[in-house]
């Protein structure tokens, strides 16, 4: 927080700075041109001499404040030496030029521009929040988690408009951790952050809500088929999982997504892929008890079922059963090897942790 005070309080001082090198620079000009008119009237040659130096100052302290390294940062020194050259080289219409892309112009840049290629370079691993009926594997996560990683360097900076398209790429990851860093920002020192923060976590709150509605209709309009409670159940639990609730909404949406598992077995869905959801379910409501059920039931068919050795090892590794946690990587490690290629690459890398494990756990 402290950085980002004085990151906020440095831009302050550049842009009370800048507004003097401009003052003086439209000053010089301004004299030089007079200067030239009094020259036209009749005026002696030193009057010459003094629109040239006039004319030379106004770009030199344009120049001059491009060249300080020590208060102006690297994208305004370029600029303000740019804009130097161009009041050398075009007289009076180049200081018109400048200023009209200073005060003008460069509002469209800011938000056209540099958020524009920022967003535009890291698009290729975002993920929409549209999508939230598409399970991600492990190899996606990591993708996200990576685009996340450049953001958090140009939030801890002072540059708004580059926070502001760091926002909208934050919204549009709209993984847990993306949504974390949003509400972060909510006390950032900047009011413009913290109002796009805040517009940004609202339209990924609208989203998933929008899209739990959307898998809901169905089910009102009178076709309670077992896809619908499927569909709903899973909105329901994305929504849960993305961070953006409090413990006691999170754990409602999740019990509405355990009432859907059910109508949909009711409606004829799958009793075994059933119970690995309503098993990793029951696990993040806390219920271990049904929990082990759910996945018991699913052992007690199929002995192999890497998916639910998993969710079974997390039940008692939870819990802290130790005892009941070695029985289950014992189990494991009896498993078949070619049923590990049918999971999921999650369940993979855990099943290779906890059978890599010593006897003692």
């Amino acid at each position: 927080m402290q950085s980002k005070k004085s990151n906020t309080e440095a831009s302050r001082r550049e842009a009370s700075h800048a507004t003097f090198v401009w003052l003086g620079a439209v000053l010089l000009e301004g004299v030089a041109v007079w200067l030239v008119v009094w020259i036209l009237s009749g005026a002696g040659q030193w009057a010459w001499i003094a629109a040239i130096a006039c004319h030379l100052g106004a770009a030199g302290v344009l120049l001059a404040f491009g060249f300080n390294r020590k208060k102006v940062f690297t994208k305004n020194r370029h600029r303000a030496r740019l804009y130097g050259l161009l009041v050398l080289f075009l007289p009076v219409m180049g200081l018109i030029g400048c200023l009209v892309l200073q005060l003008v112009c460069d509002r469209w840049v800011r938000a056209h521009g540099i958020v524009k290629d920022f967003q535009d370079e890291t698009a290729q691993r975002v993920i929409e929040a549209k999508g939230l009926d598409i399970q991600k594997d492990l190899t996606a996560y990591f993708d996200e988690e990576l685009a996340v990683q450049p953001v958090l360097d140009i939030l801890a900076g002072y540059d708004d408009d580059l926070k502001r398209g760091a926002i909208d790429t934050l919204r549009r990851i709209g993984t847990p951790e993306a949504i974390s860093i949003l509400k972060k920002c909510l006390s950032d020192s900047s009011t413009e952050v913290r109002h796009n923060a805040h517009t940004a976590l609202t339209r990924l709150d609208e989203t998933y809500v929008h899209a739990i509605k959307d898998a809901k209709k169905p089910l009102e309009a009178g076709e309670p088929k077992a896809v619908h409670h499927l569909r709903h159940a899973g909105h329901c639990i994305e929504y849960a999982k993305s961070g953006l609730l409090d413990n006691d909404t999170r754990r409602y949406y999740l019990e509405i997504a355990r009432e859907s598992y059910l109508a949909a077995r009711e409606a004829g869905a799958s009793n075994s892929e059933l119970n690995l959801n309503l098993g990793r379910l029951e696990l993040q409501l806390g219920n271990f008890d049904q929990a082990t059920d759910y996945f018991q039931s699913i052992l007690d068919e199929d002995p192999n079922n890497v998916t639910a050795l998993v969710g079974l090892a997390e039940v008692h590794y939870t819990r802290g059963d130790a005892g009941r946690l070695q029985a289950v990587v014992r189990r494991m490690k009896t498993a078949d090897a070619d049923t590990v290629g049918e999971t999921s690459v999650n369940d993979g890398i855990l099943l290779h942790f906890w059978t890599s494990l010593p006897k003692e756990v």
